[in-house]
């Protein structure tokens, strides 16, 4: 599944063994990095490998994608409401070498090419900083601006942003993509994907529940 990535068949192995079987591929040989997701419709667990830079990351992947209701839509209103993550962190974050990322995706069709406004701010936020109330929340205002006020929030906004290939400007449909980061240590890809697993767990169950919808849900935040 993996042969044409540096390590691939390891972390297919891996995976399978650890997380999902099967599992379902991201990235490309041309894209220079790939990796493996349970391919679940919503909260994901996925693991990558950039060879460029060497980098190795085991995450929760929330996209901004339709799924069932768009579940990313309901996990910003909620933490909005009452945000739970940045208490987790202190609870459970502290010792984790990772970090929260909230992304914005820029869509041409089913491309995503790379843009310059690729994070959402103030992330990315290590684990280790310990996330505040004020950072999670402008985090989680910039992630709702990438959705669509006209359809509550369900669908993607229109944004202008600048591709990163050429510098042009474009506008066109964005939409947001959280993901919770574990980066190791690193000692071979089972025990890795064991421990990420083993830290990230409680932060898995807090996605899982923020995604589901609430009786107190605004239409707006």
């Amino acid at each position: 599944m993996l042969d044409w990535l540096d390590e691939g068949r390891e972390l297919e192995s891996a995976f399978r063994k650890i997380i999902h079987d099967p599992p379902r591929q991201f990235g490309s040989r041309a894209m220079g990095f790939g990796g493996l997701s349970d391919g679940n419709d919503g909260v994901q667990w996925s693991a990558g490998f950039d060879p460029d830079n060497g980098r190795r990351w085991f995450a929760i992947n929330l996209e901004g994608i339709q799924y069932d209701n768009w579940p990313i839509t309901n996990l910003i209103l909620n933490e909005l409401d009452r945000p739970l993550l940045p208490s987790l962190v202190s609870q459970f974050g502290r010792d984790i070498n990772g970090e929260i990322v909230w992304q914005r995706d820029y869509w041409q069709v089913t491309a995503r090419p790379p843009i310059v406004e690729h994070y959402i701010s103030p992330t990315p936020v290590a684990f280790s900083g310990l996330l505040t109330e004020e950072q999670w929340r402008e985090a989680l205002h910039g992630a709702l601006a990438c959705l669509d006020p006209a359809r509550d929030y369900r669908g993607r906004a229109t944004q202008e942003v600048t591709l990163l290939s050429t510098g042009h400007r474009k506008k066109g449909p964005v939409s947001p993509h959280l993901s919770l980061q574990y980066l190791g240590p690193f000692r071979d890809w089972e025990s890795f994907l064991t421990q990420g697993k083993a830290s990230l767990e409680p932060f898995y169950q807090w996605a899982i529940q923020q995604c589901r919808p609430s009786a107190f849900l605004r239409k707006t935040a």
